[in-house]
C-alpha cells in the first residue's frame, strides 16, 4: 500500500452510511482480469500490495487463473469473480467445453463480444448453457478457496443482457454477494432484490489513451460525488505472455498510476476514502440476517357491504333506496416492510373517505400494530353501485342483479 493512504478497515457499514450522509466520498479501486496472464496477475498483485488497488476481479477461464487464485488466497486479497463469456485475442475457453457449444466458436474458444451479441439477439445462445457455465465459474472460484467479495463480468455481459443479469442476480442472492452495476439512476430495484452495489461506476478508463490517463483520473477525482464509487483499472506487467493477449501499453500505464505517490496524494488531499467491496458484502449479509433489504408484504380484506335496502352513493335515482350492489364491497389492506420501516395502505370501496375516518383508522392501526400513524395511508376506490329499477339509464348502467 502506498505510504500515507490506508484502506478503511472498520467493516462497520453503518459508519460508512453515516459518513455518506455527511458528504464523504468513498472509492473502490478495482483491478480487473486477474488470471488473464502471468503479467496481469503479477501487476494486479503489485498494485494491491504496493499501490492503491483495493479489490480484484478474477477470471476463472484464462491461462493463469489457477496460479492467480492461489496467490490471492494466500495473501488474503479482496477477490470478486469476473464472469467470462466472451473471448479476448484467442484466450478464454469455457470450463464446460463442448457442453456449452452455443457459447463457443469452431475452435472451442469463447465468442468475440460482437458475435456473442449477434447470437444473443438472434436467440442462438442457449441460456441454459450460459447459466451452467456461469455457475461453474463461481463454483470453481469457491472450490479454489476464494472468499468472494462480489460478482462482475468480463466486458459487462451481465449489464447488457437481461437473460444473463437474471442468472447473475440469482447467484448473487444464493451466495449473498453484491454485484457491479453501471447505472446510478436505477439502484432501488436492485436493492429491493436484497442486492447491494456501489452508488456509481466508472468503467471507461481502459479506453483512455495512455498519455491522457493521469489527467483524466485527476479530473475524475475532482468530480467524484458523495457515496461509494467503483473505478475500474486493468493493471499489468508487460511480460511476453501479456503482450500477446492484450493491449499491454494501457495496462502497464494503469499499473504505474496505481503505484504513483502523486495519485495517492491527490486522493488523500481531496478527502476521498478508499474502501473495499468487502464492506458492501458484509453489510448485505448483515441486512439479510436481520431481514432488511427485500420487501416483505402482507394483505387482508374485510367485507363492508351494508345491509339493504339503503341509500348508496352513486345511485342515480335518489328517491328510492338501493336493494343491492353488483359486487360485494371490501376494505383491503396491504403492509410492506423492508425490515426497517413498515407502511400500511388501506383502500375502501367507498365514494370517498373523510378526514375524520382517515384519522380514526390511522390511530387504530397504530394502536394495534405499533406502526406510526404517518406510515398509514387510507383512501377510497371511488366505487359506485349499480342502480336498481327500470330507468332510461338502466340498459347502460345495468341493474341488480344483472351487470351493465
Amino acid at each position: 500500500m502506498v505510504v500515507g493512504l490506508e484502506i478503511m478497515r472498520t467493516y462497520d457499514y453503518r459508519l460508512i452510511e453515516s459518513a455518506v450522509k455527511r458528504g464523504t466520498r468513498f472509492l473502490i479501486l478495482n483491478a480487473d482480469d486477474m488470471g488473464m496472464s502471468t503479467g496481469v496477475t503479477d501487476g494486479i498483485v503489485r498494485a494491491c500490495e504496493e499501490g492503491l488497488a483495493t479489490d480484484i476481479s478474477m477470471i476463472q477461464t484464462m491461462p493463469d487463473s489457477r496460479r492467480a487464485a492461489g496467490i490471492a488466497r494466500k495473501k488474503g486479497l479482496n477477490v470478486g469473480v469476473h464472469i467470462d463469456l466472451t473471448c479476448q485475442r484467442n484466450v478464454g475457453r469455457p470450463l464446460l467445453g463442448e457442453e456449452v457449444g452455443s457459447l463457443t466458436d469452431d475452435q472451442g474458444l469463447f465468442l468475440s463480444s460482437d458475435t456473442f451479441r449477434e447470437r444473443m439477439l438472434s436467440g442462438r445462445i442457449d441460456i441454459g448453457e450460459a447459466e451452467r457455465e456461469i455457475r461453474g465459474q463461481v463454483d470453481q472460484a469457491i472450490e479454489w478457496g476464494l472468499d468472494l467479495t462480489h460478482i462482475d463480468s468480463n466486458e459487462g455481459v451481465h449489464n447488457y443482457y437481461p437473460e444473463i443479469l437474471k442468472i447473475v442476480l440469482a447467484i448473487a442472492r444464493e451466495h449473498d454477494l453484491p454485484i457491479r452495476w453501471p447505472d446510478p439512476a436505477h439502484l432501488d430495484w436492485l436493492r429491493a432484490e436484497g442486492i447491494l452495489t456501489t452508488d456509481d461506476l466508472n468503467y471507461t478508463f481502459y479506453g483512455v489513451q495512455v498519455g491522457a490517463k493521469k489527467r483524466t483520473l485527476i479530473r475524475f477525482l475532482d468530480g467524484l460525488r458523495p457515496g461509494i464509487t467503483e473505478f475500474i483499472f486493468h493493471p499489468a506487467v508487460a511480460d511476453e505472455q501479456t503482450r500477446s493477449v492484450t493491449a499491454w501499453e494501457r495496462r502497464e500505464a494503469e499499473m504505474k498510476l496505481l503505484l504513483d505517490p502523486e495519485v495517492a496524494a491527490e486522493i488523500k488531499e481531496r478527502g476521498i476514502q478508499p474502501i473495499s467491496f468487502r464492506e458492501i458484502r458484509d453489510r448485505q449479509r448483515d441486512m439479510r440476517r436481520r431481514g432488511v433489504g427485500r420487501l416483505k408484504a402482507g394483505s387482508a380484506r374485510v367485507r363492508i357491504t351494508p345491509p339493504f335496502p339503503t341509500q348508496m352513493a352513486g345511485f342515480f335515482d335518489r328517491h328510492d333506496l338501493s336493494r343491492g350492489v353488483h359486487d360485494d364491497l371490501y376494505a383491503r389492506g396491504i403492509s410492506l416492510s423492508d425490515g426497517r420501516r413498515t407502511v400500511v395502505l388501506i383502500s375502501a370501496d367507498l365514494l370517498y373517505v373523510d378526514a375524520k375516518l382517515v384519522g380514526e383508522v390511522r390511530k387504530e392501526v397504530s394502536r394495534l400494530t405499533g406502526i406510526g400513524e404517518d406510515c398509514v395511508m387510507v383512501f377510497a376506490t371511488h366505487t359506485h353501485s349499480g342502480p336498481e329499477g327500470h330507468h332510461a339509464m338502466a340498459p347502460l348502467m345495468g341493474f341488480f342483479p344483472n351487470p351493465a
